[in-house]
């Protein structure tokens, strides 16, 4: 008697496919599932974003004029940097493009992040960036504390441990080329 078998057991090249088949979906789902969800996550992208757009938005627009950007206004600048230290921050003249609100607001940052705009420059010849002052008297920007009467920074000094975002500008201040330097956490 001859037995027809109608049903097959599984071989070798079935298991094979079978197990294939699973480990590419495995593969698959590991490879392209964080790509899904990365719209919803929050990366470094945003901070360089914002201290671009922060940079840009001071090199360009308050601190001077759109006309011509990268050249800061005298008496702005050092009106917008000079207000970190009154207590009524009242300098502001009606050509200056920017208004009296605290510095976040006034850049559009939220709250909890932390901000610092520098200006340095090399005014001696030497090596490296100095922090810049404005001298009152001499109606110039100086790299000596003892006789500048503003300091061109505005903004707390960031911890070093903290992470942070650095965006900077090559503008010119009372014909001097000068880096602006802003900081944000």
């Amino acid at each position: 008697m001859t037995d027809n078998h109608t049903e097959r057991a599984q071989t070798q090249i079935d298991f094979t496919i079978g197990i294939s088949v699973f480990l590419g979906a495995i593969i698959f789902i590991f490879v392209f599932a964080p790509g899904i969800l990365t719209p919803f996550t929050i990366t470094g992208q945003s901070e360089a974003v914002t201290v671009d757009r922060t940079a840009d938005y001071l090199a360009q627009d308050t601190l001077g004029s759109p006309d011509e950007p990268y050249i800061l206004d005298r008496g702005c600048t050092v009106a917008f940097f000079d207000r970190a230290d009154d207590e009524d921050p009242d300098t502001n003249d009606d050509t200056c493009r920017y208004d009296d609100k605290p510095l976040n607001e006034q850049l559009g940052l939220a709250d909890y992040r932390a901000v610092n705009i520098t200006l340095r420059a090399n005014l001696t010849g030497g090596s490296g960036l100095s922090q810049l002052y404005w001298d009152e008297d001499d109606r110039e920007l100086t790299t000596d504390e003892s006789v500048g009467d503003v300091e061109l920074t505005i903004g707390d000094p960031l911890e070093q441990q903290r992470s942070t975002t650095t965006a900077t500008r090559i503008v010119t201040l009372a014909g001097e080329d000068v880096t602006m330097e802003v900081v944000v956490s």
